[in-house]
């Protein structure tokens, strides 16, 4: 019995694919791509928090993101860290404090930002429109109302409709700390946040200027001090879903880590899988292994820290896009 499969191929059932892209954000070539579902594990004082706030600084100093909102018990503790996020963090408005409702008042946020998008877009058509008529004059009515709009000033004068953000449209960075065994990750919450981080690509309904359906996303950070816990941990359903995974040092226990190479990393072998991690995390407890699992070159899937590539043996460049290459 011959041990060759055999195959035949059907002319007409062909996949067809979206053009849309699943990270539509375009960031800088070696950056993570946007929007990310971002899981970022490390005992307490190894530095996660620093480590995933440096990454959302750089975002926020290329001009990427417009607002950061913060779920966290200790804000004040931890201020410094959020501050630097600088016009994209309000600390009246972006603060969240862990609950059941954390991932609904994600949602929420982004969907406000979401309208004030929508309100803008709306006040630009009429503006534009407004041009047009003052050409061929306006009853005195369409003044009262334009002007009701804040589109015309008391003195009749055309007023361009204000944008706060860099970016049309707006983009979301969500980032949820210290919230492991609240009641955001127990129970009804936890249902709740499996939910946002499978669906966080799709928040933000709006309709844009063509009159088209629309969603901003959302990116998501959730930062753990351990990968499961008998209460409260981060859900299976999120860690198998994420794009980028943070490993800030590397524990003893080899059931733990087996698991983390089984859910997170077992595209390559267990043995070169610990190497890396290894070189990664040898010489400080705040060193860290970054794996990107939506790389823009395949042979960006492993770094140390964020400025060292780890390339596994073997392994060659599969992009379809020159300027992704990290070897050209």
């Amino acid at each position: 019995m011959s041990d060759k499969i055999k195959s035949k191929k059907i002319k007409d059932m062909k996949i067809s694919l979206p053009s849309k892209s699943a990270f539509p954000i375009e960031t800088k070539k070696n950056m993570i791509k946007l929007n990310t579902l971002l899981l970022a594990v490390g005992r307490k004082g190894t530095g996660k928090n620093a480590s995933v706030c440096s990454l959302i600084k750089m975002l926020c100093d290329d001009g990427v993101l417009d607002e950061v909102v913060v779920a966290t018990p200790t804000y004040e503790s931890n201020k410094d860290y959020f501050l630097q996020f600088g016009s994209a963090f309000d600390p009246e408005n972006n603060i969240i404090l862990p609950s059941k409702d954390t991932a609904t008042m994600i949602e929420s946020f982004v969907q406000g930002v979401a309208d004030y998008y929508n309100d803008y877009i709306k006040q630009m058509k009429e503006y534009q429109e407004l041009k047009k008529r003052v050409k061929s004059g306006i009853s005195d009515e369409d003044i009262d109302m334009y002007y009701q709009m804040e589109l015309l000033n008391e003195s009749g004068m055309i007023i361009k409709p204000e944008y706060k953000y860099k970016n049309k449209p707006p983009r979301v960075f969500a980032l949820v700390d210290d919230s492991i065994g609240t009641d955001t990750f127990i129970g009804n919450g936890a249902k709740k946040m499996v939910s946002l981080a499978l669906t966080h690509r799709h928040l933000g309904k709006f309709v844009d200027h063509k009159g088209e359906d629309q969603v901003l996303g959302c990116s998501l950070a959730l930062l753990t001090q351990s990968l499961k816990t008998q209460q409260g941990g981060i859900p299976r359903a999120i860690r198998e879903n994420c794009s980028c995974v943070i490993l800030v040092g590397k524990t003893n226990d080899e059931k733990m880590n087996h698991t983390i190479w089984e859910e997170l990393a077992s595209f390559i072998e267990e043995e070169e899988f610990m190497k890396i991690w290894d070189y990664a995390t040898k010489d400080s407890i705040h060193d860290f292994l970054m794996i990107d699992l939506a790389p823009k070159c395949n042979l960006k899937t492993f770094r140390k820290n964020f400025d060292e590539f780890l390339i596994p043996p073997n392994t060659k460049c599969k992009c379809k896009k020159p300027e992704d290459k990290l070897i050209k």
